[in-house]
């Protein structure tokens, strides 16, 4: 009977140490919840990009809670491979994180092996080139000589460009007064000059010059 009674009394106190442990656990200790913020969502979102993309230059276009999930973030990025080659390629990149994890869940490719594709467009009335990337696909598309004779005497690959939006510019030689007009430089260690290319916003280049270095 001794040992029954022994058995029996570790059960109760077994059980009455268990239902202990619950009652604490659901009443007095707090839980941290399994939340992300903002910065550690896209902290982690730009860090996988970048090791896909490591040249790639990214920008932060908009963040917000995501309505798919609660705990989760809308992140959309601007994303701009090899930006200073003549031909940079742009993607416009969404994900949802972490609720559908790394994978994006829209991508808008706007230039990409010297082709412009979506709502962007070359040389038309209705053009209206806003992105830099764009900007300088516009100009090799353009087939103009000056860029083509650049092309042809240093080499594609060893040449580098960039390209700045103006809506106001003045320009002493040659001189001229131009509104709302892209600047593109294209330059090379192999040229003595730089070769600059206006165009505007509607992607007809207006002019081209160069500039010795």
């Amino acid at each position: 009977m001794d040992i029954i009674f022994k058995v029996v009394l570790m059960a109760i106190i077994l059980i009455a140490i268990v239902v202990a442990i619950f009652v604490i656990h659901n009443y007095f200790v707090k839980v941290k919840p399994n939340y992300i913020t903002e910065n550690e969502a896209l902290s982690i979102v730009t860090k996988d990009i970048k090791l896909e993309n490591p040249n790639s230059n990214i920008t932060i276009i908009n963040i917000t809670k995501s309505k798919l999930a609660n705990d989760s973030w809308d992140i959309t990025l601007r994303l701009i491979n090899y930006p200073h080659s003549i031909c940079p390629t742009l993607e416009i990149e969404s994900y949802n994180y972490p609720a559908v994890t790394l994978v994006p869940t829209v991508i808008s490719v706007y230039s990409s092996n010297c082709s412009i594709y979506g709502n962007e467009t070359c040389a038309t009335p209705y053009s209206d080139i806003t992105m830099d990337p764009v900007a300088l696909t516009c100009a090799y598309i353009d087939n103009t000589t000056s860029l083509n004779t650049y092309i042809r005497d240093y080499g594609f690959k060893n040449i580098t460009a960039s390209a700045q939006f103006y809506s106001s510019l003045n320009i002493t030689h040659p001189q001229a007064d131009y509104r709302n007009i892209w600047l593109l430089n294209y330059s090379s260690n192999m040229s003595n000059y730089n070769l600059i290319i206006v165009m505007n916003k509607s992607g007809y280049i207006v002019n081209s010059f160069k500039i010795s270095k």
